[in-house]
């Protein structure tokens, strides 16, 4: 019997072992393997490694079976997949560009093995449960399965799967395809707390919800971008009270997604998707409340950001961001913004935009130490994850230094913000000296 206690952590750190030691040949598995990160592992292996990290103790193989490994491992939000191929020491030797784990390299049984565990068998997650785990969604490339407990009106479920109460209806993809970054943290993100503007899923919901949210699409900012505008917040709200996420990580996601395309009921996926009975109808919503939104006024908003740059010195635990950097520079700047009248954010190295209240992990990062086209992605990833918690035209006040504002003031400016660093040019004991007259 597997003991409790054993974590997602437990289980990553048991990955990390495995990959230093390597695969005895006698804890090999040729039928059932859990995937992450383009490679394979042994559920019961891992599971014992896993134990030993969390109790103290060895958990024999003979004291469990395979199938409560897979389960407990499900539960956590791995992949894991039955095979019957070749062995997990000869995929650890193969070269990780040639590796079969790579879906396009798979059977076509295999692919739809893992079209099989994403729909009947991976965990269904709630937003509340994931929006304080810093480690779920896992940061790696996946595909995912939107599960609902309350169907949106006019929707055509015929032949929709059903799980736990809750209708299959979207699957989504994170990266787009093979030139382009993305992990499925960072798209189910976009999609549970983002806005209409940068994703399709939401846009589609709130189209669909608008007679009970009053969710009207409009312009904001320059008239560029198209979102709910105060209704976000209402159709955020209902998506993490009736929206359940499963995924199973792959790094190729794209082909497995066409596999599910083909195979199941999608009705609120559209591109890829033409064929389902009711995209005509979903295409035809979407294009009106689109049009609509350019025939109607642009909605101005103006409000303040304070954007404040990430610190070296940390706590050595998972902490609120907020609480989790502990030099006094930091602290006199979180005591600053708190006390003006605006909303404030964290500029991590690591983790892009954070949210004072969203707990994270200790990480020794820098920009400072990224290279310019780094640097340059990172402040991509931090201007959309800005205007999703705000509008063009808001006013952006930096408490950070030249790497973090290189790409960021200009890119701000270029939509719209009016930027200020209101310490620009000076010293850190300046800096200190002029938080602290504040504060």
């Amino acid at each position: 019997m597997i003991p409790q206690g054993i974590s997602r952590e437990h289980v990553l750190e048991a990955l990390a072992r495995i990959d230093r030691a390597g695969v005895p040949p006698s804890r090999e598995n040729r039928s059932v393997v859990l995937r992450h990160e383009g490679k394979g592992y042994p559920p019961k292996l891992v599971m014992s490694v896993a134990s030993e990290l969390a109790t103290g103790r060895t958990l024999p193989g003979a004291a469990f079976l395979t199938t409560e490994a897979e389960r407990h491992l499900l539960r956590l939000g791995f992949s894991v997949v039955r095979t019957g191929q070749e062995s997990v020491r000869d995929r650890k030797e193969t070269p990780r560009s040639a590796t079969p784990s790579l879906v396009s390299d798979l059977p076509s049984n295999e692919i739809a093995e893992l079209g099989q565990q994403l729909v009947y068998s991976a965990r269904l997650h709630g937003w509340n449960e994931l929006k304080n785990n810093p480690t779920l969604p896992p940061r790696s490339p996946g595909v995912y399965a939107w599960f609902f407990k309350r169907v949106p009106p006019g929707v055509l479920t015929d032949s929709c799967i059903v799980r736990d109460a809750a209708t299959l209806l979207y699957v989504g993809i994170s990266p787009k395809n093979d030139k382009t970054k993305g992990t499925l943290q960072d798209r189910l993100w976009s999609h549970f707390e983002g806005i209409a503007e940068f994703s399709t899923l939401r846009t589609t919901l709130g189209c669909l919800l608008e007679d009970e949210l009053g969710t009207v699409l409009r312009r904001v900012g320059s008239g560029k971008t198209q979102t709910f505008v105060e209704k976000e917040s209402a159709l955020s709200g209902w998506m993490a009270d009736n929206a359940r996420i499963a995924w199973i990580e792959t790094p190729k996601p794209w082909v497995l997604e066409d596999h599910l395309l083909k195979a199941l009921s999608l009705p609120l996926n559209i591109q890829g998707n033409t064929k389902h009975p009711f995209c005509v109808r979903l295409k035809e919503l979407r294009r009106k409340a689109i049009q609509r939104a350019e025939e109607l006024d642009i909605v101005q908003r103006r409000k303040t950001v304070f954007l404040v740059s990430c610190v070296s010195e940390k706590h050595d635990r998972p902490m609120p961001a907020s609480e989790l950097y502990c030099s006094s520079w930091f602290q006199k700047a979180r005591a600053f913004v708190t006390r003006q009248e605006g909303e404030w954010f964290i500029l991590s190295a690591k983790y892009g935009l954070v949210a004072p209240d969203q707990l994270i992990e200790p990480y020794d990062e820098t920009l400072n130490e990224k290279t310019v086209a780094e640097r340059r992605e990172w402040s991509k990833k931090v201007v959309q994850e800005l205007l999703i918690r705000c509008t063009p035209e808001s006013s952006v006040v930096f408490l950070a230094g030249e790497k973090y504002r290189e790409f960021l003031l200009p890119a701000l400016m270029e939509v719209g913000c009016s930027v200020k660093v209101p310490m620009e040019g000076l010293g850190i004991g300046e800096q200190l000296h002029w938080l602290s007259e504040r504060a």
